[in-house]
């Protein structure tokens, strides 16, 4: 980010998501480091969410792998990034449509209680260039939407947990293992 931008503005926030190898987006780096600065951007789904707490994002704190809120929640990071809360087929954030709020003919009352006292992000999206990133969810979800999730998992404190990537390839050797025994000792001809 630019200097100038980066001092002046105190909601100012990143909007970056970079997909991992498998060119699926499962991080999100909650603060950037500001070249010719002691500290650092915060992400605008963690300014959002500051701020709507009444927090001010210049009390966040970097220690070592660990991000530090002002409201005493720790997220452990992994080379600066957060693994976000997303579950396929899981309870999505909960969303208005903007074309509801304008309708006159929806319930107003529902629509306030829908609202109140609650964050919202306004997405834009396009046509001509859908805002759209590949995440476990769908291989276009909502740019808007990649935004309730970095504000749900930091919110909310869900975390999930990545798998050690030794795992994957021990399981598959164990269930081979397992599959040979039992292939070696059945009769030539047998159904398994």
């Amino acid at each position: 980010p630019r200097f100038l931008f980066a001092t002046a503005a105190g909601g100012l926030g990143h909007n970056i998501f970079e997909a991992g190898d498998d060119k699926v987006l499962r991080h999100h780096a909650p603060l950037l480091r500001v070249d010719e600065l002691a500290g650092s951007l915060p992400s605008i789904g963690l300014v959002a969410l500051l701020r709507q707490r009444g927090v001010n994002p210049r009390e966040v704190r970097l220690e070592g792998q660990w991000l530090r809120l002002p409201n005493g929640k720790s997220f452990g990071l992994t080379q600066g990034e957060l693994l976000l809360d997303f579950v396929p087929d899981g309870p999505a954030p909960p969303f208005v449509r903007a074309l509801d709020i304008l309708d006159p003919g929806v319930d107003r009352e529902g629509l306030r209680s829908q609202l109140e006292g609650k964050l919202a992000i306004v997405h834009l999206n396009s046509v001509i260039h859908p805002d759209v990133l590949p995440t476990p969810l769908s291989i276009k979800t909502p740019g808007g939407l990649v935004q309730a999730y970095v504000v749900r998992t930091l919110d909310l404190g869900n975390l999930p947990r990545e798998l050690p990537f030794w795992l994957v390839p021990l399981s598959c050797l164990a269930a081979a293992v397992f599959a040979s025994r039992r292939l070696s000792r059945a009769p030539p001809g047998t159904a398994l």
